[in-house]
């Protein structure tokens, strides 16, 4: 990784692998700068092909608004396609949209908007889709300011680990069905 972003990986390894004392094995298949159009075409072009996970945890968005400044409805329409495609490879998966991540104000009307957008569709469809707010966890809940997003963009590691923390819960529910 990345030196600024070493600290992550540190709890990444605490959390994701078995072998760093996780209660979970994690695999992380995200790319700096993704957009969905990049995972898209992953998926269309087999790459995931040998992953046989029982949950796909899905965080994709923040690019496509900010560097590529795309449309909630863009963004949303984006985001919907890959979980179809999700659920078409793997019918099996229990996919779990994730929101997009507090940044700073100009973009919260539009990630607000999306992740309304992102909830709605996993309540609307249940089985095997679900959707998990980690909104709170980089929000002050006090004064509404980012908390553990140095950047506005990437966790810090301790917004890693309150994160992580929490996908472990959600993950192990899942498995336990």
């Amino acid at each position: 990784p990345i030196p600024k972003y070493q600290p992550n990986a540190v709890v990444y390894n605490e959390l994701f692998t078995r072998d760093g004392g996780g209660e979970i094995d994690g695999i992380v298949l995200g790319i700096a700068a993704d957009t969905c159009a990049n995972l898209m075409y992953r998926l269309e072009h087999d790459q995931f092909q040998s992953l046989q996970a029982k949950v796909v945890w899905l965080l994709i968005g923040t690019n496509d608004l900010g560097a590529q400044k795309c449309s909630s409805d863009a963004v949303t329409a984006g985001i919907v396609a890959i979980v179809q495609k999700l659920q078409q490879l793997r019918p099996d998966a229990t996919i779990v949209l994730n929101s997009i991540l507090p940044r700073h104000n100009k973009l919260m009307t539009q990630i607000r908007d999306i992740n309304e957008r992102l909830e709605c569709l996993a309540r609307s469809t249940p089985d095997r889709l679900q959707y998990f707010d980690a909104t709170n966890i980089f929000l002050n809940e006090d004064n509404g300011q980012l908390q553990h997003l140095p950047d506005q963009l990437h966790p810090d590691d301790l917004g890693s680990r309150l994160w992580g923390e929490e996908i472990v819960k959600r993950a192990k529910m899942i498995l336990a069905g």
